[in-house]
């Protein structure tokens, strides 16, 4: 059990070691795809439970590596049901606990529009922070310090100081024509009471200890990494990321979609995984459904 002492196991030898958590309500099929995933390099051995257990009904989660990654892609998927007119809820789950990561996210973007776009900042500078984080000051200070400097120059020269999540957000503003336009159609989406249905968004991280009925990875590993020369190299991190995609294929009910995790996949040589999917029967309602990977 998560959290007991592996001492116990110098003790005697066994065939087969366990790991059991609160993930251990899944069905045998879920355990059967994330068995795949997990074995490229672990040891760990994924069981299921045939027992059904009381969840919302239909519920739906996007699970991403990272927070702005989240961001981006909510950012878009409010903007195009709007576009439709689809009446859907997107629940930011635990938004509240990442409330800074958020803040210098918006906070970047706004320096952004600043400093490349100032009329466009002008106009709708209420939806950005009034006050930078600590995290972004140095990046500021430098455009009062060399006004010939444009936001390319100092991001480059601040390059290795920024997070990831400022790296991915920076390249999404590039290509971004109606990004305010997607902000309000996401802050109503978030505040839709009226809704149809419910999605929720979260991170990898905060998404341990919860359970969906359906779950989309909604952003690939780290397990590789292309550098700024586009070499493709394994993160030296391999084995925490390792454990992040566990929490992440142990979190669906009834259908887990991993697409996300093909390029890793790829790498490790497992050339069929693509095409698979697992019928996951429904005792309450005697139907099946299907887990695509």
């Amino acid at each position: 059990f998560d959290g007991s002492n592996e001492n116990v196991f110098l003790t005697k030898h066994f065939d087969k070691l366990y790991h059991l958590s609160r993930s251990f309500r899944f069905g045998s099929n879920i355990a059967n795809l994330a068995q795949k995933i997990i074995k490229l390099n672990s040891d760990h051995i994924v069981t299921g439970t045939e027992q059904t257990h009381a969840i919302r009904p239909n519920s739906k989660a996007y699970l991403f590596r990272t927070n702005a990654k989240l961001f981006e892609s909510m950012l878009d998927f409010a903007y195009s049901n709007k576009l439709r007119g689809d009446r859907i809820r997107i629940n930011l789950m635990k938004a509240n606990e990442d409330e800074s990561a958020y803040l210098e996210i918006l906070a970047f973007l706004g320096l952004y529009y600043r400093h490349t776009n100032y009329k466009y900042y002008a106009e709708h500078r209420n939806i950005f922070p009034a006050e930078l984080p600590a995290s972004l000051t140095q990046f500021n200070k430098r455009f009062n310090e060399d006004r010939t400097l444009t936001f390319e120059d100092v991001y480059n020269e601040q390059y290795d100081g920024l997070s990831d999540d400022i790296h991915s957000i920076y390249t999404y503003a590039k290509v971004q024509k109606n990004f305010i336009e997607k902000y309000i159609a996401l802050q109503e989406a978030i505040n839709d009471i009226y809704a149809t249905q419910e999605v929720t968004a979260i991170t990898m991280h905060r998404s341990k200890g919860l359970e969906w009925d359906d779950v989309i990875i909604a952003e690939p590993s780290k397990l590789y990494y292309a550098d700024r020369e586009g070499t493709v190299k394994r993160n030296p991190n391999y084995m925490q990321e390792m454990n992040l995609m566990y929490v992440a294929v142990t979190r669906a009910r009834k259908r887990l979609n991993a697409l996300a995790f093909a390029a890793d996949l790829e790498n490790e040589s497992i050339k069929d995984f693509e095409e698979q999917s697992f019928i996951i029967g429904d005792k309450e309602n005697e139907t099946s459904q299907t887990c695509v990977a």
